[in-house]
């Protein structure tokens, strides 16, 4: 396993920890120099929930999942 953590891991750590963390000084890109406590968090959240599905994924497999083309 490697140290790296992935950004949605991070990006769901700074939600969780500051909502308005776009505006304040919790954001994704700072989580591995500024805040350890934070780089934790992430770490913990990317070993612990599975990763988000792609919004456009979701829509796509919907499409096909009604289109009648595919049903047959």
């Amino acid at each position: 396993m490697t140290d790296e953590i992935p950004e949605w891991a991070k990006v769901r750590a700074c939600e969780l920890v500051n909502p308005l963390c776009e505006m304040g000084a919790y954001r994704p890109v700072n989580v591995d120099t500024y805040n350890p406590s934070i780089y934790a968090f992430a770490r913990y959240i990317a070993a612990h929930e599975e990763a988000p599905v792609d919004r456009l994924v979701a829509e796509a497999r919907k499409i096909v999942a009604n289109d009648p083309l595919f049903l047959r």
